[in-house]
């Protein structure tokens, strides 16, 4: 069964989770900067891409504490690349992330909400004839 989902749009979120506690052989557990969270503590960065239409996640990634957010934004064009690929769509050549302020509310910051704009169009590979 196949549902009519708007693959036009999709937003991209990386949040940070603080730990308590050691973790030595952790290779996601590390100290770095994220928004409203203390710098003296260990994190683990969590980038979820989902579908502005209904929020359907789509990718989900797990990443070191002290990975810059725009660090993570290329790999995460590639996966969605490589996922719409798989379904026979692709990325227009010039698609892009974007920050939303849109969706945001007065407490936003750069980076705390990214969007990016897709065509869904069918993926040259895939045309018969």
């Amino acid at each position: 069964m196949r549902y009519p989902i708007d693959l036009s749009v999709f937003f991209y979120d990386l949040t940070a989770l603080v730990l308590r506690g050691d973790y030595p052989d952790s290779d996601l557990a590390d100290y770095g900067f994220a928004h409203n969270t203390p710098s003296d503590t260990q994190k683990v960065k969590l980038g979820l891409l989902a579908t502005a239409d209904g929020g359907l996640p789509c990718l989900f990634q797990p990443w070191s504490g002290r990975t810059a957010d725009t660090a993570t934004l290329q790999q995460n064009m590639e996966a969605l690349r490589a996922l719409l690929q798989q379904h026979g769509l692709c990325l227009p050549a010039g698609a892009s992330w974007s920050v939303s302020r849109r969706f945001t509310s007065s407490k936003w910051k750069p980076g705390m909400a990214v969007g990016c704009a897709v065509s869904a169009r069918s993926h040259p590979s895939s045309a018969t004839g």
